[in-house]
């Protein structure tokens, strides 16, 4: 064999596959290229529409065709400022409310409508019970007294379930979910906290000229440092308290370190230092109250407030603000607008933290409740109630940055102590559940109990009455 012909085929030979095998990795990387380059504009596509997917609103596209939204309302005019408008008048509250009901005939076809019930805290209930019963699709919402009737409206089922409800996000900033969770019964929130309905909380009023004329210092600096305590607001009391008109006696006539709007005001203090009377574990509600925390507080507290020649808390709503004859007076921020024509140069502060190693300061909410009743139209209901919750930029602007701190609190640092105080607020299953029975009506107005039967015994007062609260509490349960 000619060895020379041999070579030079097997030459030939190994460059074909050498060739063989470039053109293959080449074919191969191509294929991988263009299996990427695919993967990658997918992926791109699947995050596009993945974003695009997040950024549509659900009511979108909406129209209900001219139905009409009955909001049922308890009648008493604070309510009724904070959640009717029929036409604008220049108010600032009233024109807002009325451009977002505009913004839902606009958005959604549907025309917000009203009925007020009488100032009776029980009506509502009663007319949503009836209506349910007649099997009638009368109220689409109900703002209803936080106490009266609850109960029984959740016991029968005849409310909504929010979390049932189409369309309402829950998990959204202008919705309250902490808030609805304490009030939940067996992990159904049938009461709602949201932008829809502004909500006030107690606060303190004080009175700048005698903080000033008594050398008190920055009130506002001592909150944000976070010593605004018990113990800073009992010091501060005792300095501004003066006999004014020298007759060694303190009366009507002279200067006061704290007065109150009225009694149940009182167990703000108690709340604030983070003290509830209840505590929502989901199945079951139990007494929280009682504590040796507790027991120091209501000690400090009373001790306070028993001391007649530093507190005016004999009588309530007697010596207001107003008067310029308290330094410290207790009351809600719903009642701001009462003293804005006062001559009397004030501003507004939370309730004081336990002591300074509490995170942060607390105010208790005591608003009436949002509530839909099981008879309502469900997508009408949600879609209304969302969209109105949402855009209620408008109402909350009036409410708290024009009405409290345009009219009421001019200074930016009283605005910001509005914010702080709505920024944190809690509410109590008890409270509102059982806020009207013996045992948790008499747990929750512990100190201004105490206060007029001259009691200093928290402790015994306290087991006088848990067993029938928690019977109480039980009882709304089962």
């Amino acid at each position: 064999m000619n060895t020379d012909i041999w070579s030079e085929r097997n030459e030939s030979s190994l460059k074909q596959k050498i060739v063989c095998a470039v053109l293959a990795a080449m074919l191969i990387q191509l294929t991988a290229c263009s299996e990427s380059e695919t993967d990658l504009k997918n992926t791109s596509a699947n995050e596009s529409e993945t974003s695009s997917e997040k950024t549509i609103d659900p009511l979108e596209g909406l129209n209900f065709d001219g139905e009409e939204f009955n909001i049922l309302y308890i009648g008493n005019t604070s309510t009724k400022n904070l959640i009717r408008a029929d036409e604008l008048n220049g108010d600032v509250m009233n024109d807002a409310i009325y451009d977002r009901n505009i913004d839902v005939l606009n958005n959604l076809g549907v025309t917000v409508t009203y009925t007020e019930a009488s100032s009776s805290t029980n009506d509502c209930p009663d007319r949503i019970r009836n209506s349910v019963m007649a099997y009638e699709d009368a109220y689409q919402m109900g703002i209803i007294h936080r106490v009266d009737g609850i109960a029984d409206l959740t016991l029968n089922n005849y409310l909504y379930n929010y979390s049932e409800l189409p369309y309402i996000d829950l998990d959204a900033a202008y919705w309250n979910k902490d808030s609805m969770q304490i009030m939940s019964y067996h992990d159904k929130m049938f009461y709602g906290y949201s932008k829809l309905y502004p909500i006030s909380t107690f606060c303190i009023f004080f009175n700048k000229t005698i903080a000033e004329q008594c050398g008190v210092g920055n009130l506002y600096d001592v909150v944000r440092s976070g010593d605004f305590t018990i113990d800073k607001m009992a010091e501060i009391v005792k300095m501004t308290a003066k006999d004014l008109d020298g007759n060694g006696e303190m009366t009507r006539d002279d200067q006061f370190g704290i007065a109150m709007r009225n009694p149940t005001i009182l167990s703000g203090f108690y709340l604030s230092a983070g003290i509830n009377l209840s505590e929502n574990h989901g199945d079951s509600v139990e007494l929280s109250l009682y504590s040796e925390k507790t027991v120091d507080l209501i000690d400090k507290v009373l001790e306070l407030i028993s001391d007649d020649t530093v507190s005016y808390m004999r009588k309530s709503d007697d010596l207001t603000i107003r008067s310029g004859q308290i330094m410290f007076y207790l009351d809600s921020l719903d009642n701001a607008n009462g003293h804005r024509d006062s001559d009397v140069d004030f501003g507004l502060l939370p309730y004081p933290k336990y002591d300074k190693e509490q995170d942060e300061y607390i105010s208790f909410a005591n608003p009436n409740l949002q509530c839909v009743p099981i008879t309502a139209d469900k997508e009408l209901a949600g879609a209304v109630i969302e969209y109105m919750a949402k855009h209620s930029e408008g109402v909350t602007e009036a409410f708290y940055e024009k009405t409290l701190k345009g009219k009421v609190a001019a200074d930016s640092d009283s605005a910001e102590m509005v914010d702080l105080m709505m920024n944190n607020y809690i509410v109590d299953f008890a409270t509102n559940y059982c806020g009207f029975s013996n045992g948790c009506t008499k747990l929750y107005n512990v100190l201004s109990i105490l206060l007029n039967e001259g009691n200093d015994n928290f402790t015994s007062f306290y087991y006088t009455y848990a067993e029938q609260a928690q019977a109480e509490i039980d009882a709304v349960l089962e």
